[in-house]
């Protein structure tokens, strides 16, 4: 965890990184950080991305969680609302774009309520809430 972290906050350089890591433990990673429609909707999503900046780390557990999967979802719970939630039930606000804080509530109120409170999704790094992550076709 130390090392991916090190990698993450000193050896990338760029204006935004986003790790997103399904994996038990996983909230470890970046602990030191500090804290569609039309075509037209494509552009406008692109154009979007270039006023946002930093690093966001979404975890799929907290650092000293294990992380679940379920026989039912075929895959890990955290990747089963990630991709849900990107697909556009995490679009609270209904305007075709899912945003970083958007799917981090998403995935943080699902995973913990399906899995009993016992697998918590974590978000740190120096991000705005408002990145767009996905967009929705309709």
């Amino acid at each position: 965890m130390e090392r991916i972290s090190d990698i993450i906050k000193d050896r990338i350089v760029s204006q935004k990184t986003i790790v997103i890591a399904d994996a038990c433990h996983s909230g470890g990673i970046g602990s030191d950080f500090r804290g569609i429609s039309t075509p037209d909707l494509y552009t406008e999503f692109g154009e979007s991305m270039k006023k946002y900046s930093g690093k966001a780390i979404l975890t799929a557990s907290r650092a000293r969680e294990l992380s679940q999967e379920l026989a039912e979802f075929e895959q890990g719970v955290f990747t089963y609302y990630l991709i849900e939630g990107l697909n556009g039930k995490a679009d609270n606000d209904n305007d075709g774009i899912v945003t970083l804080s958007e799917i981090y509530d998403y995935v943080y109120e699902n995973v913990k309520e399906v899995t009993g409170g016992i697998q918590h999704p974590d978000l740190k790094g120096n991000y705005d809430n408002n990145l767009p992550l996905s967009i929705i076709a309709k």
